[in-house]
């Protein structure tokens, strides 16, 4: 309704004057929704929050990465975990790649996984330098992040990794490489 006032041909404008209800209150309201879905625990409002936000034109989309980049600074560690999967669902890797340097081991993991869907090889360096946190939670997931992207590369760097579980990883993405790579013969 935001850029076409009319309903089954009716100008709707007056009516919704005449309410005494601004359109930019209403749209106001939706947008927050929008965004307590997005940062919410429920994955499957997340999801919908993030399906809604892909779909909306460029400049509003630009308006929520915003928002959303900011809670990556928020005090609490569920919204920052939950921001950065929200922008891996809306993709935006410079964030992302900041976020892999937050303080907590689950937002540094988020971000790996974000990134992971994001899938954009912008995220490689990010991601590379991620096999090297302290936490074998988020080497793992960055490992399987790489996998997702293809870098063989950081891959084989990761089969080098001390603990057996980033190893394994790193090895089943890169099977999925070869098999992927064989199945279509490039």
């Amino acid at each position: 309704m935001r850029d076409e006032p009319f309903v089954c041909g009716i100008d709707i404008e007056p009516y919704i004057y005449l309410s005494g209800t601004e359109t930019s209150q209403e749209i106001t309201v939706s947008d927050e929704s929008v965004l307590d879905e997005l940062l919410s625990g429920d994955y499957l409002k997340r999801w919908h929050a993030a399906d809604a936000i892909n779909k909306m034109p460029d400049s509003e989309k630009q308006q929520f990465l915003n928002i959303v980049i900011s809670k990556l600074k928020n005090e609490d560690v569920a919204v920052r975990r939950n921001a950065a999967w929200a922008l891996g669902r809306i993709g935006d890797v410079d964030a992302l790649t900041e976020a892999l340097k937050d303080e907590t081991v689950e937002v540094r993991r988020a971000a790996a996984k974000a990134l992971g869907a994001v899938g954009d090889v912008g995220a490689v360096g990010a991601l590379t330098e991620a096999l090297k946190d302290e936490n074998v939670e988020v080497r793992r997931t960055a490992a399987k992040a790489l996998g997702v992207i293809g870098d063989v590369d950081a891959l084989t760097e990761a089969l080098k990794d001390e603990t057996v579980y980033v190893r394994r990883t790193a090895a089943k993405a890169l099977e999925k490489i070869k098999a992927k790579h064989d199945y279509t013969g490039t």
